[in-house]
């Protein structure tokens, strides 16, 4: 039988860990790596940190806090969020990532996640699919936090 597995999510708005309420409005918790410290204490098995700023520089992504982070952490770091080419994969794995967390890139880019998977690993890389619920019972993606949706089904996302 196969164990069962807690990962925790941590949403990271503007450099704060917040909650989210309806995907409309965020409460702020706090640092990062203080909430890391925490959930290392609960016994969480892999953690993963998604910055949902809605804008940022093209060369700016979450490797600005996961050097911070890092070292707090004590299971596998799964990180995303504005990671938009090779080199910023690169950076976000030299920064103390473990695994990088791509969702935007997988449909505007769909060859990062190849390139990034041959250069760094498939267990490397992971693939988030956004989904809500459309008409008729369907279930439709988006990107870029939500706000784009992309006329994909989640089967043909995957796919892609």
């Amino acid at each position: 039988m196969l164990k069962q597995r807690v990962i925790a999510v941590l949403p990271i708005l503007n450099g704060t860990v917040v909650q989210s309420l309806g995907f409309q409005k965020y409460l702020p918790v706090g640092k990062p790596a203080v909430a890391v410290e925490h959930l290392n204490r609960w016994g969480i098995d892999e953690i993963v940190m998604l910055d949902i700023s809605p804008s940022r520089p093209v060369d700016d992504g979450p490797e600005r806090y996961v050097s911070d982070v890092a070292p707090y952490c004590l299971v596998p770091l799964a990180v995303g969020g504005g990671i938009r080419t090779i080199d910023h994969v690169r950076d976000v794995i030299k920064s103390g990532a473990d695994r990088i967390v791509l969702n935007t890139s997988i449909f505007d880019n769909p060859l990062l996640t190849v390139q990034a998977a041959r250069r760094f690993g498939t267990q490397c890389i992971v693939a988030a699919i956004d989904a809500k619920p459309g008409e008729g019972g369907s279930y439709d993606t988006y990107v870029d936090g939500g706000a784009r949706r992309t006329g994909l089904s989640p089967v043909a996302m995957a796919r892609r």
